[in-house]
């Protein structure tokens, strides 16, 4: 979401009803999705040595891993801010 962006309203705020453009300040909604996205990982990596000879070797290398993301969430709206905080 961009500040100062265009918008097309259309519904009711208190005793407000609108179905226009309007220009969307930051003053009246921001909107975070990627604020504190952690990551939680778990890997194994192993390396196994295949051959050596002077200043010359081969090595192979294997991975395996698995996780999750946990995105957190921060919005203002008519100056009011929810940051659900999680962590």
């Amino acid at each position: 979401m961009d500040g100062s962006q265009t918008a097309h309203l259309k519904g009711t705020i208190g005793e407000n009803t609108f179905d226009q453009d309007t220009l969307i300040n930051p003053a009246f909604l921001k909107f975070e999705h990627t604020n504190g996205a952690n990551f939680y990982l778990l890997n194994y990596f192993r390396t196994i040595s295949l051959f050596h000879r002077n200043k010359f070797s081969v090595t192979a290398f294997g991975k395996a891993g698995a996780g999750t993301v946990i995105p957190k969430t921060d919005v203002t709206i008519f100056g009011t801010r929810l940051d659900n905080n999680i962590m």
